[in-house]
């Protein structure tokens, strides 16, 4: 966490992504079949990710944006990293 942490800090969006898809392969060996980014501040680079990862990845914003809807919810609280790109 320290580490990746680290690459968000620092904005260094590369690294960040190279980190996750890393381990996300480790999951896949593993015998993972998906993988979830369970917070909400490495999504800053989910669709990059999503696109390097050896296997499906799960959003949890699209899944809590999803529920939201299917619950016809209208004010939302999402808390997480701002992203100062």
């Amino acid at each position: 966490m320290t580490e990746m942490l680290s690459f968000v800090k620092n904005k260094d969006y590369s690294n960040l992504i190279n980190f996750l898809v890393t381990e996300i392969s480790y999951l896949r060996n593993a015998g993972a079949d998906f993988a979830v980014i369970a917070s909400n501040t490495p999504h800053v680079v989910f669709d990059e990710v999503s696109k390097l990862s050896s296997i499906p990845l799960l959003s949890i914003v699209e899944a809590t944006a999803q529920k939201a809807v299917s619950l016809k919810l209208k004010k939302l609280l999402l808390k997480g990293t701002r992203n100062h790109s």
